[in-house]
């Protein structure tokens, strides 16, 4: 089973630089227009099973997908939210890493162990036990989310992958795609990181951010 993790499309917080956590958000002009595009690119794929974090951004990210196909059964889940920074919230993402950079991960909003408990519980419960029932699976969540679930899968669960796709920097750009192949057995590979091919338009030019 493939599964597609992606990121939502751009707010205007995303397009300025602030940490956004547990703020409902939605997607500006660009964010529009990357699930526009983001839609037509996954309309082809076969796709059997969504999942999407509940926060205004994500659905309103997949909305296009479903237009395309709405016979796709979807699940909205709270599971798969961004993480809650607490105090951070609201901040200049530099300076909001830069403060997490001097406390323990879990000093503040949720903590990121409290993040992992509810991401690994979603995977294990709602994700894995498809393997042998769905093809493609698209889990739309966060920058966050995602990047703490690769990091999971590498460090954590021995995923393999091809190291020398990791030379360069990781970047999770708005509705970009990291596909994952899962077994029953609970092993993976990871074959693309960060994948934003499709924001790339004759019509609409680099709408990477």
């Amino acid at each position: 089973m493939k599964v597609f993790l992606i990121r939502h499309g751009q707010t205007e917080q995303n397009k300025v630089g602030i940490l956004q956590g547990s703020a409902d958000t939605s997607l500006n002009e660009t964010g529009q227009l990357q699930a526009q595009l983001l839609g037509r690119r996954l309309s082809t794929l076969g796709i059997d099973q969504i999942f999407c974090s509940s926060m205004s951004r994500c659905r309103e990210t997949i909305a296009p997908l479903l237009e395309l196909r709405p016979e796709i059964p979807i699940e909205y889940s709270d599971l798969i939210r961004e993480r809650i920074y607490g105090e951070l919230e609201g901040m200049n993402v530099v300076e909001a890493k830069r403060l997490m950079g001097t406390k323990h991960p879990d000093h503040y909003g949720e903590g990121f162990s409290s993040l992992m408990q509810r991401l690994v519980k979603f995977w294990d419960e709602h994700v894995v036990p498809l393997s042998e029932k769905k093809k493609f699976v698209v889990v739309l969540c966060h920058g966050g989310v995602i990047n703490a679930l690769r990091a999971h899968f590498m460090e954590e669960k021995g995923y393999t992958y091809d190291r020398t796709k990791l030379e360069k920097k990781i970047l999770t750009v708005n509705t970009s795609i990291t596909e994952v192949e899962v077994t029953s057995e609970g092993t993976g590979h990871i074959y693309t990181f960060g994948d934003a091919a499709h924001l790339e338009s004759e019509e609409h030019g680099r709408l990477i951010a």
